[in-house]
């Protein structure tokens, strides 16, 4: 098990040297025009967009967020979490972790976390490309996954569209594959959100967000495998492709001073389709609540 978990390791490795040089290679071929598309924050005069300068410097955020959540998808119980978070924007590439875009307010690629470059960009739509690593699943992290097999952290690959619309209002895709372990499957995810000004130094955000996968992904997060089922309590179970969830939320920005920013949001998840019938989902309705302190810097 030691030699097999290094070659996982070895091969983890491996895909994420590839994903950093292929996109320096995908940056150079990118077509930009116009800002940046993101409904969370600050939006540019579009009269001057196309003629305004070059930011002069990079632009970070730097934050510390205290996220209440259920330890994983359908659990039946929540935990409280402390994480730091953090941003770093120059030019069409960004590195960054999931939760620095809500809690910083920069007006950031909407290519998801991770390292990130956009793809091409006009005045109204945006495509990008990013990779992170995402974290898995631990057998050990809940009572009710006890002897399921572990779901290993592996590198991801995310292709995202977004089509700005009216009055702060804005649309988008993304598809997500699996890449160190293709066999755990691909989603594919849609939001519709808002948002905007609503007093000096307030902005409000809200958003509406379905998720899909297909078979794969559904057997490696929700399945029950024969040789893991518990007579009378945890059947063994087979999901196809289907709707993995919905989600509805909001949050409110406070600008404290020019650099500091505190943000509070919630929201709630409900699973859906094959996920909401897994036998490992023991609530399949819960809220998520997030408070965070972030330290902006503009470039400016």
């Amino acid at each position: 098990m030691p030699c097999a978990s290094r070659t996982r390791q070895r091969r983890l490795l491996g895909l994420t040297a590839w994903a950093v040089a292929l996109l320096p290679a995908t940056a150079l071929h990118a077509q930009v025009a116009g800002a940046p598309v993101d409904a969370s924050t600050d939006q540019p005069d579009r009269t001057t967009a196309a003629t305004a300068p070059a930011e002069p410097g990079p632009r970070y955020i730097l934050a510390m967020a205290m996220l209440h959540a259920p330890v994983f998808p359908g659990a039946a119980s929540s935990a409280n979490k402390v994480r730091p978070a953090f941003s770093f924007q120059l030019g069409r590439w960004t590195v960054s972790t999931s939760r620095a875009v809500d809690l910083g307010g920069l007006q950031v690629h909407q290519t998801g976390p991770g390292a990130s470059t956009v793809l091409r960009e006009t005045e109204q739509w945006q495509t990008g490309l990013s990779f992170r690593v995402h974290s898995g699943r631990n057998s050990a992290d809940d009572p009710a996954l006890a002897g399921l097999p572990d779901i290993p952290a592996s590198l991801e690959a995310r292709l995202s569209a977004s089509l700005r619309l009216a009055a702060g209002w804005s649309a988008s895709t993304a598809w997500t594959q699996d890449l160190g372990h293709p066999r755990h499957g691909a989603r594919i995810s849609t939001t519709l959100g808002w948002s905007g000004t609503v007093a000096e130094g307030w902005r409000a955000r809200a958003g509406l967000g379905l998720e899909a996968a297909n078979g794969n992904f559904m057997r490696t997060h929700f399945g029950v495998p024969s040789a893991a089922a518990l007579p009378g309590s945890r059947p063994a179970y087979t999901p196809g492709a289907g709707w993995v969830s919905a989600s509805l939320g909001g949050s409110l920005q406070y600008r404290v001073s020019p650099h500091w920013i505190v943000t509070t949001s919630a929201t709630y998840g409900r699973l859906a389709g094959p996920a909401a019938s897994s036998p490992l989902t023991q609530r399949a309705g819960a809220f998520s609540t997030l408070v965070g302190l972030a330290y902006v810097n503009k470039g400016n």
